[in-house]
């Protein structure tokens, strides 16, 4: 199985496991006054078009088919390219032109490649929409997969045995 779908896999798993215990665990007024909901409830999950771009922070390759925006105002957005582009986990550069100062789901990406100590312009590739996530998503997308998949695991045995939403290693919300 490649990385690319197991992290495919694992995310989706993950998703779902949320959302599971979001419908699971409707949430009273009183609980979220008292802070007892995971953030990711009021998480917008809606996916825009277009970013823009002079609040791109920086970007990270994540393989040759997903970038993670991270934004000024600690926002990440996920772009899954509409197809794989050849050598860009590898190289982890690109470039774009903007033609507004938005970068939206019909622009393109171009790899740039390194060939000993000059750069060339490798293939272009087309953006996807681009999803809103949360830091420790975008972290678990740059883990390890075997880790992924553990952890995914995991959260989904806590929501099952507790029914709340708890990440691995946060301790934050505990006594």
């Amino acid at each position: 199985m490649s990385k690319t779908w197991m992290l495919s896999g694992a995310f989706l798993v993950l998703i779902g496991a949320v959302a599971s215990a979001q419908d699971d665990n409707a949430s009273t007024d009183s609980e979220y006054e008292s802070g007892q909901t995971a953030a990711i409830d009021d998480f917008d999950r809606e996916p825009e078009r277009c970013i823009l771009a002079y609040r791109i922070d920086r970007t990270e390759v994540i393989n040759d088919r997903t970038i993670l925006f991270h934004m000024t105002g600690n926002q990440i957005y996920l772009n899954e390219l509409t197809e794989d582009c050849r050598r860009l986990d590898r190289s982890k550069r690109f470039s774009y032109t903007l033609r507004t100062n938005q970068l939206c789901d019909v622009d393109f990406i171009t790899v740039i490649e390194g060939f000993g100590s000059s750069l060339r312009q490798g293939v272009s590739c087309g953006l996807g929409m681009f999803y809103p996530i949360t830091e420790e998503e975008a972290e678990l997308l740059d883990a390890d997969p075997d880790e992924m998949l553990e952890a995914a695991g995991a959260i989904k045995e806590t929501i099952e045995s507790s029914g709340e939403a708890v990440i691995p290693g946060d301790e934050s919300d505990q006594d």
